[in-house]
């Protein structure tokens, strides 16, 4: 009965290892994920910017509404 114990306490264990392992996995990918959606969000924003100021017409506002917007979900 001791023994069955012990290995069921050693099973938790090992599970509560592996579910953390895991979630710190998920954590480490999400993150650089979201810093590269961040780099292209900044690019995206700059260029969009870019053509704001410089652009004519329906083109030049719609360039500014997507700038924004690339900034908005960049920071989010």
């Amino acid at each position: 009965m001791e023994k069955r114990k012990a290995f069921v306490k050693l099973s938790l264990k090992t599970i509560i290892i592996a579910i953390v392992s895991l979630l710190l996995i998920l954590v480490l990918f999400t993150s650089i994920a979201k810093a590269g959606n961040v780099i292209i969000s900044i690019a995206s924003s700059a260029v969009g910017f870019a053509q704001c100021i410089r652009g004519e017409g329906g083109l030049r506002i719609w360039a500014c509404i997507e700038a924004t917007w690339a900034a908005i979900m960049g920071a989010l």
